[in-house]
């Protein structure tokens, strides 16, 4: 599972993918308080290759999944979005973006079920097996639109990886970005904000040297966003800007921030691994963790 959304205690949906033979299959299960329950989702006709990232439930019968799937006919990835209105799973296929040879959106809030963002990115280079700029698209209850996203000055690289929506017109989107040539992974975190007209770059962010992985916006001045691989990071926006967040200690540091959720600006939960087993090797100037992501992680803030 890549995603999970509860609207109540006994209203969860959570989203991913699962083998089927030599298909890849979207899934998605519904708990109702007590016990899960495969529901079914269609795939895009003549696709062998499909998954869901992420799902966002604005009640317990409306849902939106998206992620991507491998569009056979056209040989190339694209972007992948479902709804699930208290019955079944439909299909929403989104924009495409001109001349894209590879899309996927990896995160998605809604506020109702006529107001989603969606974000993630997508190459025009012709042999891109994963995404270098950014894309978020809106959803209006009928179709989805693609919304012009600045890249950071110099960017080469640039995705986002989640997006957090207080209200229908106020969101945020996290990810990163790099201004290195031919960079395959972002460099410096990225959050951009949507006051419902555009997305604007939000101000200079702790430096590191990775990308945010989530975040959650339970108010405008109030946002939370986590990442990290070679060390765990987690940064709060106060409406201002962005401020440095100390984690609690992890034995080692290494590992990664997945995801985070916060029902309140004074209540949030952050969860990922923490790696062990692992060694440093120097090459280039920069440092590898190379190891095993094998002990789950949970930090709460107060």
């Amino acid at each position: 599972m890549r995603g999970v959304s509860c609207t109540a205690a006994n209203a969860c949906t959570a989203v991913g993918s699962y083998l089927n033979g030599s298909s890849t299959r979207t899934l998605a299960e519904r708990w109702n308080g007590a016990s899960w329950t495969v529901q079914s989702t269609p795939n895009p006709t003549g696709s062998q290759y499909a998954v869901f990232q992420g799902v966002s439930c604005s009640s317990a019968t409306s849902c939106m999944a998206v992620g991507r799937f491998f569009d056979t006919p056209n040989s190339k990835y694209s972007t992948l979005a479902e709804q699930w209105n208290g019955s079944n799973w439909a299909i929403k296929t989104p924009q495409s973006v001109p001349g894209q040879t590879f899309s996927t959106l990896d995160g998605v809030s809604c506020t109702s079920s006529t107001a989603c963002a969606a974000v993630g990115g997508y190459s025009t280079n012709r042999n891109a097996s994963q995404a270098d700029k950014l894309l978020a698209e809106g959803w209006n209850g009928t179709s989805w639109s693609i919304e012009g996203t600045p890249p950071p000055p110099s960017a080469t690289f640039a995705t986002f990886s989640g997006v957090s929506c207080h209200a229908a017109g106020e969101c945020t989107a996290a990810g990163g970005s790099s201004t290195t040539p031919g960079a395959t992974s972002p460099s410096t975190p990225l959050a951009e904000r949507w006051n419902g007209t555009s997305w604007a770059i939000q101000g200079t962010l702790t430096a590191t040297s990775q990308g945010f992985n989530g975040d959650s916006c339970p108010g405008a001045s109030a946002c939370t966003a986590v990442g990290g691989f070679g060390g765990m990071f987690a940064e709060r926006w106060d409406g201002t800007s962005w401020t440095s967040q100390t984690l609690a200690s992890v034995s080692p540091n290494a590992g990664q921030l997945l995801g985070v959720s916060c029902p309140t600006a004074a209540a949030c939960t952050a969860t990922g691994q923490s790696l062990s087993n692992y060694f440093v090797q120097a090459q280039w100037s920069s440092t590898i963790f190379i190891g095993v992501m094998d002990v789950p992680l949970a930090e709460r803030w107060h």
